[in-house]
């Protein structure tokens, strides 16, 4: 399930997820739209962390931008 907080259960997102290292992006030369790359500070005891896809963004977030959202 994929839910977004203050939000019900979103039945129609159902995201493929992956951990990836910090350098994943940048060595598969994917730009970033907004937001951030992933950080070596993003490790297991840090603040969670995602990147999300172009398309899951417009579908779980039409009303404008995903950063900053916190979803489950």
């Amino acid at each position: 399930a994929f839910v977004i907080q203050g939000r019900e259960r979103e039945k129609d997102l159902i995201p493929r997820g992956m951990a990836v290292s910090p350098a994943y992006f940048r060595f598969m030369r994917m730009p970033v739209r907004q937001g951030r790359l992933l950080e070596p500070r993003d490790h297991a005891s840090a603040p969670p962390a995602a990147v999300i896809s172009e398309s899951l963004a417009r579908k779980a977030f039409p009303e404008g931008n995903a950063v900053g959202q916190r979803f489950m």
